[in-house]
């Protein structure tokens, strides 16, 4: 982490309010520099342990309908911040509250795939449908961890 030293700060920047904020994460530099490593090591341990069943889930997907493998979706912060997740298609067919099935059979729904119901449900109870996008957190202001000033 690279912390900019307090006269290089924009002139907007340096206001009361921001300076308590900012002698907090100075005291914790060492701690967060870290905290960042230790991220950067357990998320590629992560990767490595869980890229093989991620390659199966693609190819069973892939193999079992037309269409992408991953459906992409924008969501938002609650500080409004607008980020990319994706998700393997696992949805059923029925999932979709107002869902009708079109005159063909086949479902047109982007987050739709043939995925077997068993197979997709015990997807989405694992959780190990959804890959947020880590290109959209530049800042990684997320990993931080949470400090009050009141």
């Amino acid at each position: 982490m690279q912390l900019r030293k307090w006269n290089e700060l924009p002139k907007f920047m340096r206001t009361r309010e921001v300076r308590k904020y900012y002698n907090i994460v100075n005291k914790r530099r060492a701690s967060l520099m870290v905290k960042r490593l230790f991220d950067i090591v357990v998320a590629s341990i992560m990767l490595a342990v869980l890229a093989l069943p991620m390659l199966i889930i693609a190819i069973l997907i892939k193999c079992d309908s037309r269409g992408p493998v991953f459906f992409r979706q924008e969501r938002v912060t609650q500080y409004g911040r607008i980020f990319k997740i994706y998700k393997f298609r696992t949805s059923g067919r029925t999932s979709l509250p107002a869902f009708r099935p079109p005159a063909s059979g086949r479902s047109h729904t982007p987050a739709c795939s043939g995925l077997g119901q068993p197979s997709a449900r015990q997807l989405r109870t694992a959780a190990c449908g959804s890959v947020p996008d880590r290109r959209s957190h530049r800042c990684r202001a997320a990993s931080f961890p949470q400090t009050s000033v009141s």
